[in-house]
């Protein structure tokens, strides 16, 4: 039996999700953030800083926060848009021999934001296994209008003790190097190797990538995102960080579906749906593709 605790009476309450094998996962009604992950027979795999709260108006440091319609500082809105801090409703949760899960939602009304003056609803599923955790996040325009969005699903990976990361299966590419504020070309190598301050944005998706650090593999699959992010900002860069230990910068590397350059078009009545699964791998878990979705879906 699957084990699963809800408080739907309290929407500051996070969500927990467990399975009989021992997973276990916590999701924020705050930005439906899922903020801890720990695999059946397995230690936390998210990074959350321990200053988080303590700059008002920041929401958690960590996690998986979803990126809509903005990406960081690309726009009139908030930094990564206005899903962050929105407090979203748990509308369905449950339980099946192998699976728990839970989908929050939140809707927005025109001109609910300043600078933002469309429709939407917003929808985030979660599904939890012993050794993978499954999110499906989409958005429907609910509108009468046609808008661009840019999104990303920001996943903070905990890297233990600060150990270098290896990131394997990356497509060469085309990427834009924030640091350096330029374009570069790809290096001929499937193999990213992380152990200083590190932003791109490269214009390949992450359809299967795995993160290696130590003796910690996790694998990504990602589906409906055209790029990839990484991101950390190491030991140099974490001062820089109000909501961010000085110690803490080499504690996790950020690696993003997302779709930033090539912004997603969304009609009234059609859905978009962006997926990403992690999974630690273990004798027991093989490898499987994410559950196909459409993309883009008409009324």
């Amino acid at each position: 039996m699957i084990k699963i605790s809800r408080s739907q009476t309290n929407s500051m309450v996070p969500v927990l999700l467990y399975t009989a094998g021992g997973a276990q996962c916590t999701i924020l009604r705050e930005g439906a953030n899922l903020v801890s992950w720990i695999p059946a027979n397995g230690s936390e795999q998210l990074f959350i800083s321990r200053c988080s709260g303590s700059v008002d108006g920041l929401p958690v440091r960590g996690g998986i926060p979803l990126v809509f319609p903005q990406f960081a500082e690309m726009g009139p809105l908030p930094k990564h848009g206005i899903l962050r801090n929105v407090n979203w409703d748990l509308i369905a949760i449950s339980s099946q021999p192998d699976c728990a899960s839970a989908t929050l939602q939140t809707e927005c009304r025109p001109f609910s934001y300043p600078g933002w003056p469309y429709a939407f609803r917003a929808r985030l599923v979660v599904e939890l296994q012993d050794h993978s955790v499954f999110l499906q996040f989409s958005i429907q325009n609910t509108g009468t209008q046609t808008f661009a969005f840019q999104s990303a699903m920001h996943a903070y990976l905990r890297l233990p003790g600060g150990t270098p990361a290896d990131i394997l299966g990356c497509i060469p590419a085309n990427y834009f190097d924030k640091q350096l504020q330029s374009w570069c070309e790809p290096a001929m190598s499937a193999l990213v190797h992380i152990n200083a301050a590190t932003d791109r944005i490269y214009q390949s998706p992450a359809t299967r990538l795995q993160c290696q650090s130590g003796t910690t593999r996790l694998t990504l699959q990602s589906g409906g995102f055209p790029e990839t992010v990484i991101w950390t900002p190491w030991r140099e860069g974490a001062a820089a960080i109000p909501d961010l230990g000085d110690d803490e910068g080499d504690q996790f590397i950020c690696i993003e579906p997302a779709a930033i350059y090539q912004a997603q078009q969304l009609a009234p009545g059609c859905q978009w749906q962006g997926r990403l699964r992690l999974l630690a791998e273990t004798a027991s878990e093989p490898d499987r593709e994410p559950k196909p979705a459409s993309d883009s879906t008409q009324p």
